[in-house]
């Protein structure tokens, strides 16, 4: 084994150091660059979106403050946000000229004007209030949204600095989303200054509100529906016949995503009707549909006055982002599943590798191991290609190569492999010798056991006996794995198999995890045509169970488009 030279671990960490902060930035900027989009796609509040765009901007270009300011009709540059800069300055600068100063310049021709000194440039036009402020140097980019000058984005940094080419392209793409930002918001207020006008306008309201994509709904100071356009009866599944007339919430049922509704406490229309200060104009909430499915809607109020007796109107517009909400989660269900699902053969491989590392054997000995190296090395491989196949099993786009299968090798494959990980357990084969062969895909299969017997391991940490049984049926093969663990309490049977479903408790604290592998085998198993279930005796331990079609039956391929089969549990079962 090598040995470490005393005193020469600072030297090498800090450029390691350097080189591990250098390779995390552009990770961090695309994050930042995503979490900037999602604002500007998932909400129509302008001031919360242009807030989190400059947060971004000026913790990913190491600078002091930023700002915003929109274009106006007669060429003024408005402020339309700011963040880092002091009330004075605020208060002293709200608007700024046509053409003066460098954000004038900026915006007059339409490219990225740059300053690293700002005591001396001659293009700072409030050079007075800068050094108050403490600026040094500065940077400005015009906002261009289909073609068109919006705005500009300033950034603002107290110490002297000169900007490079990485910056400038980053400040770039943040301004492409603050233009889309500017750009949404006008066209969010140009629509609820429509609906204010043609309230007293019935022919021209008619024609607006029937052919809007998206639902719109208006209801009197008693929640009564007084409107319910088509986008609504298509987003909701509710007919206009049926729902005039009747309150919002005996149908609607609008919550936040696991709680109760809102309708009887914290109401988003309650001030709108009075017209208070803190009405929030819009909010992303559950809804029920005729169906009775949940629905994601992005949901924006307004006030408006009914034209024959001046009550007071709440204008509710819908925007369904369910599928925007599931393309979210399906990203973090990606990250998490690739996580979870190559710790095991990294693990593998890492602990081989240190035990030839650390003891010096003989090549008959030795080779074994690296054999299994290599073995865990080429099922990573593959295991990347398939978390890209498990999201598009979600998404009902994957395909597998089912062929008959002996499914004996493949569980004592799996055994083979934790036994060598852990002593605190005996494993148990109960296969009998006859056992008929299935039709699935091997590494599909393996995947299954290896989770569930991961998650055996993980859920007996004071060891024990885990049995891996197999019994032929008259067209299936059922397949158990049984523990001896904790385990689990009967109120996690209904959301068992869901992703990222973990339970909480003394027992189960020290036990890692993203909640993701039975979600994985439910899957799986469905892909091929089988069912799951669990069952459970707290303190006694639990029983996985799946089937899988005999191959000797006439083979049926699931198709891309098919849903997984629910999962069946029973007694008090199990965890994830």
């Amino acid at each position: 084994m090598s040995m470490r030279v005393p005193g020469t671990q600072p030297q090498v960490a800090r450029p390691q150091a350097a080189r591990k902060r250098a390779a995390r930035r552009p990770k961090a900027e695309v994050r930042a660059l995503l979490a900037a989009g999602r604002a500007v796609a998932s909400s129509l509040a302008p001031a919360e979106v242009l807030e989190r765009i400059l947060k971004a901007a000026c913790e990913l270009l190491r600078a002091s403050a930023a700002a915003v300011w929109e274009l106006t009709g007669d060429g003024t540059l408005q402020r339309r946000a700011a963040l880092g800069l002091s009330e004075r300055y605020l208060r002293a600068v709200m608007t700024l000229p046509p053409g003066e100063g460098a954000t004038g310049l900026a915006a007059r021709e339409g490219r990225i004007v740059a300053i690293t000194d700002a005591a001396a440039d001659p293009r700072v036009s409030v050079r007075a209030l800068w050094a108050d402020e403490g600026i040094r140097a500065f940077v400005s980019a015009p906002l261009v949204a289909e073609g068109c000058l919006v705005g500009v984005v300033n950034v603002y940094c107290r110490d002297r600095r000169r900007f490079v080419t990485d910056e400038l392209a980053l400040l770039a793409g943040f301004a492409d989303l603050a233009a889309a930002a500017i750009r949404n918001a006008r066209l969010h207020e140009q629509t609820l200054q429509a609906l204010s006008e043609v309230s007293a306008r019935e022919a021209l309201l008619s024609a607006v509100i029937g052919n809007a994509s998206d639902g719109i709904i208006v209801l009197d100071d008693q929640f009564r529906v007084v409107l319910f356009n088509p986008a609504s009866e298509r987003l909701t599944g509710q007919r206009a016949a049926e729902v005039v007339g009747r309150r919002c919430f005996e149908f609607l049922r609008c919550r936040h995503c696991g709680k109760e509704p809102l309708c009887h406490g914290a109401c988003p229309m309650t001030p709108i009707f009075t017209l208070a200060r803190d009405a929030i104009p819009y909010s992303e909430l559950m809804v029920d549909t005729h169906e009775g499915r949940e629905r994601w809607v992005g949901a924006s109020w307004a006030a408006a006055r009914d034209g024959a007796d001046g009550r007071p109107l709440a204008v509710m517009v819908l925007r369904d982002i369910t599928a925007a909400k599931e393309a979210d989660q399906m990203k973090t269900a990606i990250i998490g599943l690739v996580s979870h699902e190559l710790r095991t053969p990294l693990t593998s491989i890492r602990m081989l590798s240190d035990l030839l590392l650390e003891h010096d054997f003989p090549p008959a000995e030795g080779r074994p191991l690296l054999a299994d190296i290599a073995s865990e090395a080429r099922r990573l491989g593959r295991l990347v290609e398939q978390v890209l196949e498990v999201a598009r099993l979600e998404g009902g786009r994957v395909a597998f190569e089912p062929r008959p299968v002996a499914l004996a090798p493949l569980a004592a494959a799996a055994v083979d492999l934790l036994r060598n990980q852990t002593e605190r357990h005996v494993f148990n084969l109960d296969l009998p010798a006859d056992l008929p062969a299935v039709l699935g895909d091997p590494d599909r299969l393996r995947q299954v056991l290896d989770n569930l017997l991961s998650n055996a391991v993980k859920y007996s940490p004071a060891g024990g006996r885990i049995t891996v049984r197999a019994i032929a049926q008259a067209t299936e093969l059922q397949v158990s794995v049984t523990d001896e663990g904790i385990g689990v309490p009967s109120e996690v049977l209904p959301r068992l198999f869901t992703p990222f479903s973990r339970f909480a408790g003394a027992d189960h604290a020290e036990i890692e995890g993203f909640g993701l592998g039975l979600h994985i085998v439910r899957s799986l198993v469905a892909l091929h045509g089988g069912r799951i279930w669990a069952t459970s005796t707290r303190g006694c331990g639990s029983t996985f169970s799946f089937t899988v079609r005999l191959a000797a039956l006439p083979p049926t391929t699931p198709t891309a488009s098919a849903a997984p089969a629910a999962p069946t549990v029973a007694s008090e079962d199990g965890r994830r």
